[in-house]
Parts: C-alpha cells; structure tokens; sequence
C-alpha cells in the first residue's frame, strides 16, 4: 500500500488586484437620497427631491450638444445627476457623453457647401485635409460619410475658414 498523505488545501495566492470599492455607508447614504430625486433635468431646471424635501438647481451646460433621442437625453440626464452627487465617476460620465451625444454629421451638400465657400477645390481641400482629391468626390456624391475626425476638420473649416488649418498666410513650411 502506498504511504497516503493527507491532502491540505493550498492557500490562496492574493491577487495583485486593488479591491473594488464596496457601497459603503456614505455611498448608499447618497443613493437613499437621491430615490426620490425628479431625474430628467435640462439646462437650469429646478430639481425637487420629495424624500429629503430639498431643492437645487442644475447647472448650465457649456453648450448645446444634441442628443441621439429622448430616450438617450434621459439616460444621460439620470448619469449626469448620479454623477453630481459622487455614485459614477468622471471615467463612467465621459462614456456616457460618447454614447449619448450625436456626431455632428456633414452631408455631401455640405461638404460642396464648404468647399464653394472657401473657393477651394476639390484637390486643393483634399491636400489640405490630408486626405486623396476622389475622398472628396465621394463625400460630395454621398457614396461615402466623413470620419469624425474628417467631421471636425470639416467643421473647423466651416466656422474659422481654411486657413484656420493651413497656417497663416505666407507662412514658411520649413520646405525650400
């Protein structure tokens, strides 16, 4: 017969892991306190909280940032409020910010639009963008969409005008 030694239970290695953050009094001192709390607040809208009784008013956006639906505007608004009083952090708002906000979006009227405006043409904007001259042609016949990033310069050129990308005027580019 074989010499059968008990078998122990190895102990636990501890994991490198920092420990996630529990719902700690204070925590779920905030969550009672905001069950009774209206949540959908658009800009500067008094907010009531039947429980506690009190009230506060929101704070004004930077901007108006269209949102993808109502359904998205609540959402958000609900995020927004648990973020205020410390439930979600700043990491948890930001992915909120990119899920519910629209893009803006440029269509190939626009795009057309853009380009007479700055009397540029097609090659020309292209060269600016950092992009190919049939990128262009296909954003302006709507065979294709511009990139968000695409969508930004777009949209800095609309506002500040082409040279707003391209450098001051008579700028040296360091070429000879």
């Amino acid at each position: 017969m074989r010499n059968a030694k008990p078998a122990t239970a190895k102990p636990a290695k501890a994991a490198n892991k920092p420990a996630k953050k529990s719902a700690g009094p204070e925590r779920m001192q905030k969550a009672d306190a905001l069950a009774g709390t209206t949540i959908a607040v658009p800009a500067r809208q008094v907010v009531n909280a039947p429980k506690t009784g009190a009230t506060m008013k929101s704070a004004p956006t930077a901007r108006a940032r269209p949102h993808r639906s109502d359904a998205f505007e609540a959402i958000h608004s609900a995020a927004a409020a648990l973020h205020s009083v410390g439930i979600i952090d700043k990491k948890t708002m930001r992915e909120f910010d990119k899920s519910c906000f629209t893009p803006p979006s440029f269509t190939a009227s626009d795009v057309l639009r853009i380009r007479n405006k700055e009397n540029l043409s097609q090659e020309v904007l292209a060269r600016y963008m950092g992009i190919t001259k049939s990128t262009v042609v296909k954003w302006e016949s709507a065979y294709n969409i511009p990139s968000p990033m695409a969508q930004r310069l777009l949209k800095v050129i609309d506002e500040q005008g082409i040279n707003a990308i391209a450098g001051a005027p008579g700028r040296s580019t360091g070429r000879s």
